[in-house]
């Protein structure tokens, strides 16, 4: 599975802490196993977000992670940050 990151991801990413980048790491790499397997990925925080087919994946209470499957095999990541952060995005949408 291929990982894409928006720019704001980018962006966001970099200023990010450490500890917060190797559980964003450590979640991804457990994506090929857990989209479209409810049981499992519903155990990582993913859940559907958007009727346009945006997820959300949740990283610890505070922080969410936006990302969308525009392909099998492709996850695109888009945003990093808190619940208003994320109502902010969908309303972008």
């Amino acid at each position: 599975m291929r990982i894409a990151l928006s720019r704001r991801m980018q962006r966001q990413l970099e200023r990010a802490p450490l500890d917060l980048r190797e559980q964003l790491a450590d979640a991804v790499k457990e994506f090929p196993q857990a989209l479209g397997q409810p049981h499992r990925h519903a155990g990582l925080g993913i859940r559907k977000i958007h009727r346009r087919g945006v997820f959300e994946l949740r990283l610890g209470r505070q922080c969410r992670v936006v990302f969308t499957q525009p392909e099998k095999d492709l996850v695109m990541l888009h945003l990093l940050g808190n619940h208003d952060d994320v109502q902010r995005f969908l309303d972008s949408l």
